[in-house]
């Protein structure tokens, strides 16, 4: 790779810019990295393959302002005020085992997205949802997916979920739902648009018990309640062959000398926690091996 070429437009006119470079790094994230290696003529089959998504859903409570401090000791506290994720349980997390379950998190989420995620019944229920969105919390369960998906252009995505993807989704979600009852919500229910909500503070234990293992049995497949990806990885996987993977063990593409991918595509399969860190370190490394590439080229000059 000698460097990048791109076309924009200005002032009505297109112009081509053309930047050289002694190597290339790629990093437009599992989604676009794919689709632009091959635009620039990577052929490699594995290109866009092995898409994983880390597939999550979601489940609320309701904790209703309270009078005095007894119940909750921020009874002033706002959904949206505070740290982004505070907890993480893996309870139903399997790591002992085959690796593959699920994560609970707590995120935050701005008024849009919460008026997206609530199922529609009526709008004054919406208008009603929405009056307490900041005394409404969220917990999600978070699948590290066998199932993988494939990226044959920008615009053109597929993605299959695995049977047992959605039965550690289902896991995690009675889960969420037995966290937020415990926790001291008023009100739990989750997102599926047949979904129902439960008072929880008015019911027996048995109601409850029902409740909670019935909506958490609900299908997740074929778009009945929202399916959300938190993480894309895997879809350039590092590996030691080119019949398997589309860069080697150093970052570089088997196609293209000097032509490097740093980014969660290379992830040869879906991790279990957030990749940040993950990604982080394997970004250093990559750099590390283009800097060891151009010491060496500097050295035969």
């Amino acid at each position: 790779a000698t460097g990048v070429a791109f076309e924009f437009e200005q002032n009505g006119v297109k112009v081509v810019c053309v930047i050289e470079s002694k190597v290339t790094i790629v990093a437009c994230g599992a989604l676009s990295t794919p689709a632009l290696l091959k635009r620039s003529g990577l052929v490699n089959p594995t290109i866009g393959k092995n898409l994983h998504l880390h597939p999550v859903t979601m489940a609320w409570g309701y904790f209703p302002d309270a009078k005095t401090a007894d119940l909750w000791l921020e009874k002033e506290k706002k959904s949206y005020e505070g740290g982004i994720m505070t907890a993480m349980s893996t309870v139903v997390g399997n790591f002992e085992k085959s690796g593959y379950g699920a994560v609970i998190q707590t995120p935050a989420l701005h008024p849009g997205m919460f008026s997206a995620l609530m199922p529609w019944t009526s709008g004054l229920d919406m208008k009603e949802r929405m009056t307490k969105f900041s005394r409404t919390a969220h917990i999600f369960a978070l699948a590290r997916d066998k199932g993988s998906g494939t990226i044959a252009s920008s615009s053109s995505i597929s993605y299959k979920m695995e049977d047992t993807d959605e039965q550690n989704l289902q896991k995690g979600l009675e889960k969420v739902l037995r966290i937020l009852a415990a926790a001291g919500a008023e009100e739990i229910g989750t997102h599926h648009m047949g979904g129902k909500t439960l008072n929880v503070k008015r019911v027996s234990y048995r109601e409850f018990e029902r409740f909670v293992k019935e909506e958490s049995a609900r299908p997740i497949k074929g778009l009945s309640t929202p399916l959300c990806s938190a993480h894309q990885m895997g879809s350039c996987r590092m590996g030691p062959d080119p019949r398997s993977s589309a860069v080697n063990p150093m970052g570089e593409t088997w196609e293209v000398e000097g032509l490097y991918v740093a980014d969660t595509s290379v992830f040869p399969t879906a991790l279990g926690v957030n990749p940040m860190v993950t990604v982080q370190a394997i970004a250093y490394c990559t750099a590390q091996s283009a800097l060891e590439v151009l010491r060496r080229k500097k050295s035969r000059q």
